[in-house]
This record gives structure tokens, sequence and C-alpha cells, in this order.
């Protein structure tokens, strides 16, 4: 058995079991948790987690940087003030963001116009000092490692094979060049995503795909 504990663990021996392999020889352990996060850092493309993240406006004529407040966000879903959770409207285009900021009659919208853009979050009007605002956005969890309090991904246990099958196909594309090696890249290719299908409920649009990245 790999010297990793939980399921990380246990996806670790999935792939040995797969590969025929008894030890790390074809595929290390280590090449095994580094495709697991990327994994997970692919699914938070989809948007499977979400949350609320509650923010306070920096100082007046400052804009946010999500990137900062919101660490681990990918998408912004929406953006509420904090006092009665109001919706605020998402701007099309930061063109449309900037004539609402000259247009003298104030916000296009009850309760304010935003923007998110190149990692920063825009509102008009100007929010006052420590104003606060809920971000409900999707987000990427943080890595896997195998020591005990990190090695378990976040989502049901019933998909682990999705992990299984996304390390398959990575390692078959990094050593494409051997014999059957795109025939397996194939096969484990549809079969995790079918897996990640699965996960997704159904959401997985069917003209997008995964990148594959080699680390």
């Amino acid at each position: 058995m790999p010297d990793c504990p939980g399921r990380l663990g246990r996806i670790i021996q999935a792939v040995r079991d797969l590969s025929n392999e008894a030890g790390p020889g074809f595929i290390s352990d280590e090449f095994v948790v580094r495709s697991v996060n990327r994994c997970l850092e692919d699914t938070a493309q989809f948007g499977y987690w979400r949350k609320d993240t509650v923010v306070s406006w920096p100082a007046a004529g400052a804009s946010a940087a999500t990137a900062q407040i919101v660490p681990d966000c990918v998408e912004i879903l929406g953006v509420y003030t904090g006092a009665g959770r109001a919706k605020l409207v998402q701007a099309s285009s930061y063109r449309e963001f900037t004539g609402a900021r000259l247009w003298s009659g104030g916000a296009t919208a009850p309760h304010g116009l935003y923007l998110a853009s190149n990692g920063k979050l825009y509102i008009h009007p100007e929010p006052a000092e420590g104003s606060e605002f809920i971000v409900s956005h999707t987000y990427s969890p943080v890595e896997l490692t195998p020591e005990e309090d990190s090695c378990n991904p976040p989502m049901p246990r019933a998909h682990d094979m999705m992990f299984v099958y996304f390390v398959l196909r990575e390692a078959f594309l990094r050593d494409r060049h051997a014999p059957g090696a795109d025939t397996k890249f194939q096969e484990f290719s549809g079969l995790f995503r079918m897996e990640q299908f699965k996960l997704l409920g159904g959401s997985l649009h069917a003209g997008l795909r995964l990148k594959s990245q080699i680390r």
C-alpha cells in the first residue's frame, strides 16, 4: 500500500491496480497527488464548489481586489449588500459601468452596479469605507497533500474513480509516444468524462473538454 492515508491513499492504490503496478514505477505517488490536484482545479472551472464570502470595502476611491479578498474565487456569481442582502446588477462591460458612473442621476440599478474585471471588483455608487458586501462565487478547494488532515477530496467518496481515471489519462498522455499509449489515453479520457458528468449532475456542456497538463 502507498504511504498515504485516507481516500488519497486509496486513489493511489486504485491507480496501481489499474496500471498493473505493485509500486511507484511508471506512476509515482507524487505524480498521482499532482494529478488529483489538477483534477480539482479543472473541476472547479465548472462551478462545482460554491459559497458566499463577506468582504469589507477598502478606503474611498479604491477598488477591491477579488484575488486578495476572495483568494480561492474562480467566478463571481453575484454581489449583494451586507444589509438586507439586496442584489447588485452586473454590468455587461466596462463601458456600461463607466457610463453609469458618468451619469449624474446615479446608479442605473436600484441597489447599485458591479463589475468584476482583471481580478478586481468595482461597485457604483462608490461604497463608504468599511461597507460590507456578500460575494457569491465558485471556488477552487485547497490542494490535497499526503497528510492525515488534508488527504480527502471535498466531494462524496462515490466519485473517487474520477480521480483515478484522470491520473491514468494524464500518465498515458505523458508517455503518449509509447506503444498503445494513445489508445489507453482515449480509453481513460472517456471514463473520466463519464465520471465527471455524474459528479456535475449533467451540467458539463457537451462541447467543452478539460485541458490536459503535464506537471
